[in-house]
């Protein structure tokens, strides 16, 4: 049986994938008590992409290493942050590297049975693991974004990385409980997403976008439509590739528990036709914080794409 890690004093923790969120939780890691942080990550062994990231990785005072058993050696705990469909192979990779005492926090975008499949994948290791899904915006609150938390370790996990300044509630002892907590909520937030982008798109081209949020803004007051689309779209043009595949993820994990996956697919399609225009390369000085300019981009790409 495994043994519940301590997790006190200053403890060592090692990230699988150093992408966006991983890099956003660094600094207040460090900030409630973390004692030393190391990271590896598959592109670090990229001549492109290896360099500016491991000299990032560096700069937030984190050691980026090429080989995933030294990242992992001694570790308190280790927090998986990769793309949801490396969910399984990143336990996979570190289950041998694994042992009693350490904690194998999953705070990937995947569905409950593929958390249950990685939990499966590190259970002979001796490690804890627990199911996490990330409830708000990383680059915005840092480690102390809110967390669901679930699996027989939760509870006591949770209570220990909180004093590290982390914000997890455990919200159940099965492995998937979180994980689909956190996809339904996408559901929902990506679905709203895809809505601005189809409504406002369209709304672009045919001269009556602005009207469109006005018109929203008289029907549903007390919230600020417009700047509320300007972000959706924003977030959009950073993560459509990523978002179109955690819904496609979603939509099968719907379809295994009996329910038609209509708005979960439709969310898909409209994320990936994102994807496809490659807006993120036309704002190198990056994203404006103005509606109009996003959706002059989207239909500048749309019409390159329709010839």
């Amino acid at each position: 049986m495994a043994r519940t890690p301590s997790i006190d004093g200053h403890p060592t923790l090692a990230f699988i994938g150093f992408g966006e969120a991983a890099q956003a939780m660094t600094p207040g890691l460090f900030a409630g008590g973390v004692g030393a942080i190391r990271a590896y990550d598959l592109k670090f062994a990229d001549a492109g992409t290896g360099p500016p990231l491991k000299a990032k990785a560096e700069a937030l005072g984190v050691a980026a290493q090429d080989d995933i058993g030294a990242t992992l050696a001694g570790a308190d705990l280790v927090i998986s942050s990769v793309v949801a469909d490396a969910t399984v192979s990143a336990a996979r990779a570190a289950a041998p590297h694994l042992t009693d005492g350490q904690a194998y926090l999953d705070v990937n975008s995947a569905s409950p049975a593929v958390k249950r499949e990685a939990a499966d994948a590190i259970a002979g290791s001796g490690a804890v693991y627990v199911d996490a899904g990330i409830m708000d915006r990383v680059v915005k609150y840092g480690a102390a974004a809110p967390m669901v938390v679930s699996g027989p370790d939760a509870g006591a996990l949770a209570e220990r990385l909180n004093a590290l300044g982390m914000r997890l509630e455990a919200v159940g002892e099965e492995i998937g409980q979180a994980s689909a907590l956190k996809m339904l909520r996408g559901v929902l937030i990506k679905g709203i997403a895809s809505l601005f982008v189809e409504a406002l798109v369209a709304g672009h081209r045919l001269g009556v976008a602005d009207k469109v949020v006005a018109d929203i803004q008289k029907t549903i007051p007390g919230t600020d439509w417009r700047e509320l689309a300007t972000y959706h779209l924003g977030r959009v043009v950073l993560h459509a590739r990523r978002r179109a595949a955690e819904m496609a993820e979603v939509a099968e994990a719907l379809s295994e528990i009996g329910i038609e996956p209509v708005m979960a697919e439709a969310a898909a399609r409209r994320e990936a036709w994102c994807a496809s225009l490659e807006l993120l390369d036309r704002f190198p000085e990056g994203i404006p914080d103005d509606m109009g300019e996003i959706l002059a981009a989207f239909e500048a790409a749309a019409r390159e794409r329709e010839g």
